[in-house]
């Protein structure tokens, strides 16, 4: 808040409003000391569910200015972990050509969120967009060959396996991005998609 000419002896009271103090709330007023052209106040902000404009006014001497603030969402944050009944964590197996046997789990996922982007990738890349009501969505996990067939593979005590790379980028209501949140997973490939068991 600044004056258009110094404080007066007292100081000078501001008196401050918002349009939504559901939103944003701000003292009732300011006092600018005397001899200062402005002062500084906090503005308390809630948890919003879509970005929200508030109007916070400050009146003195007859006279009213106005801004506008913006509230905005949290930036939403993706994180996911990869687990599988047979392989357990970090791991997945092929349970037929089309369906893997990974559980994502995306409970540390935050944010109001609209839109989820999950990418698999081996030899390929496989992409699956979800836009959702309730912010909520795991997949389940249905894949196909394309993305695996040709990708070089290994052997370790549990078999052959894949190495690939899970992604998730999720977008809130607003339209804001996470970053990507990767995992490397071993894919189990259990003798599908053209890979040999053993060997």
């Amino acid at each position: 808040m600044t004056l258009t000419a110094a404080a007066p002896s007292g100081g000078a009271s501001v008196r401050l409003l918002s349009s939504n103090t559901d939103v944003a709330r701000v003292p009732s007023s300011l006092t600018i000391a005397q001899g200062q052209t402005s002062g500084t106040f906090t503005i308390d902000t809630s948890t919003v569910g879509t970005r929200t404009n508030v109007t916070i006014s400050a009146e003195y001497a007859g006279l009213q200015r106005n801004a506008t603030l913006t509230v905005t969402l949290p930036t939403p944050r993706a994180s996911f972990t990869v687990t599988s009944p047979t392989k357990g964590s970090g791991a997945c197996k092929m349970i037929s050509n089309s369906d893997l046997d990974c559980v994502l789990n995306t409970s540390g996922t935050d944010g109001r969120i609209r839109k989820w982007t999950w990418t698999l990738e081996a030899k390929n890349t496989l992409t699956e967009v979800r836009e959702t009501e309730n912010g909520e969505w795991t997949p389940d996990i249905s894949t196909g060959c394309g993305w695996i067939e040709g990708a070089s593979s290994q052997t370790d005590s549990q078999g052959r396996y894949v190495n690939a790379t899970f992604r998730l980028k999720v977008e809130d209501r607003d339209g804001t991005e996470s970053s990507t949140a990767s995992r490397s997973v071993k894919i189990y490939v259990d003798g599908r998609c053209g890979f040999d068991s053993d060997s």
